[in-house]
C-alpha cells in the first residue's frame, strides 16, 4: 500500500467513525455508509480497523454500502 493509499484509508476510517458517532448520538446503533468503488477495495482493512466486540459489518457489494451495527457493543458507564 502506497503512502497516498494509507492517507486515503486513514481519512476514510475517520469519516466512517464520524458517521458511526453521528448515528449513535441520534439514537441509532446502525450506520450505513456508501463507499466509492476504490474505497470498497479496502473493505477488509476497514473492518479490521473498526472492529470492536459486538460490532457487526454487512457489505452490499452491488451497492457498495457498508452497514455497521453496533447494537451489541458494550456501553461504557
Amino acid at each position: 500500500m502506497s503512502s497516498n493509499e494509507r492517507i486515503d484509508l486513514a481519512l476514510l476510517l475517520d469519516n466512517i467513525r464520524l458517521e458511526i458517532r453521528h448515528h449513535d448520538q441520534a439514537g441509532s446503533d446502525v450506520a450505513k455508509v456508501k463507499l466509492k468503488a476504490a474505497e470498497a477495495n479496502h473493505i477488509k482493512q476497514i473492518k479490521e480497523h473498526l472492529s470492536v466486540d459486538g460490532r457487526t459489518f454487512t457489505f452490499d457489494e452491488a451497492a457498495h454500502v457498508l452497514t455497521i451495527n453496533s447494537s451489541k457493543c458494550q456501553q461504557l458507564d
